[in-house]
């Protein structure tokens, strides 16, 4: 099973969530909607789902309105679909794809430079399947 808070890095406020959520429940009553301004991982509009009725997610990569969109919206999917990119995904040889942006940027930093390679095509691949 893949959770939201699964999808660590650097700066996430998954270990201050539990706070956050007592904080604001304690000094924001009658509110109706969250905005999430800097909304990252998205574990702080998780922690909240069950408070507001309507939330406003804020984060400028497209990757993670993606993330968003299928954890927080209510529209439906298509398994098979999932499971025909899952396919692809799972079968990528990094020897055979094209250096990007993240493998010049994070290969061999935060991920080898194989799967840097393999990152980098899943998200190019899913941002022109829009």
């Amino acid at each position: 099973m893949f959770d939201i808070e699964n999808r660590r890095y650097v700066g996430n406020k998954y270990k201050l969530s539990s706070w956050i959520r007592e904080c604001i429940a304690a000094n924001c009553k009658n509110l109706d909607s969250l905005y999430d301004v800097f909304a990252g991982t998205g574990v702080v509009t998780a922690k909240m789902l069950d408070m507001f009725n309507t939330f406003y997610i804020n984060d400028f990569l497209f990757s993670n309105e993606i993330i968003y969109n299928g954890f927080f919206s209510s529209q439906g999917y298509r398994q098979n679909i999932l499971d025909k990119e899952k396919l692809l995904y799972s079968s990528l040889d990094a020897k055979l794809l094209a250096t990007n942006y993240v493998s010049e940027n994070y290969g061999g930093k935060f991920f080898s430079r194989d799967d840097a390679k393999k990152i980098g095509y899943i998200r190019q691949h899913i941002e022109d399947l829009q």
